[in-house]
């Protein structure tokens, strides 16, 4: 007797059907100083530099039921107010905030052969569905580079309140 037929796939986000264009999910430390210093701000402690970036992903993890990408915006704006205040730089400007604000200006690319297996996984009639631990903006930005329709299900962390691997 044979194996049952696949009836459907779920797939994950990043680093298995796309990529962030500049080659970094997360901000770089010469990224931070290049802001930094084009707001005239050269006394940042930028050896606390991961320590900084960690306590900003722990409040993004710790924060992590949003729905709209208003919301998101506005828990990245925290996120880097949090950064900024470990590297010492205190009631940072708004503008600042926002030439950080990475996410929401991250482009992400497919990878090359991402649509090509999903219009072959298409052909076969196998449903497919992405499950990611990932914003609100995911599903606009999966219709930007133009895969979003490929999907059955589209499954975004903060949407549903919890991270994979909750069973939820």
């Amino acid at each position: 007797m044979g194996a049952a037929p696949i009836k459907g796939i779920l797939f994950d986000s990043g680093d298995t059907l796309v990529r962030p264009k500049g080659g970094s999910w997360w901000p770089k430390q010469q990224f931070y100083l290049t802001a930094l210093a084009a707001h005239g701000i050269n006394d940042a402690n930028l050896d606390r530099f991961d320590q900084a970036i960690g306590k900003g992903r722990q409040y993004l993890n710790e924060n992590h039921n949003l729905t709209t990408e208003e919301e998101e915006v506005e828990q990245f704006r925290t996120y880097h107010h949090i950064a900024l205040g470990e590297l010492g730089v205190v009631n940072p400007s708004p503008e600042l905030l926002d030439d950080l604000m990475v996410p929401g200006k991250l482009g992400i690319e497919a990878f090359p052969d991402t649509e090509p297996v999903l219009q072959q996984l298409r052909r076969k009639k196998i449903n497919l569905g992405v499950v990611s631990d990932n914003w609100p903006s995911l599903d606009r930005r999966y219709r930007e580079i133009g895969i979003r329709g490929y999907f059955d299900a589209f499954v975004i962390s903060a949407v549903v309140g919890c991270s994979k691997p909750c069973e939820r």
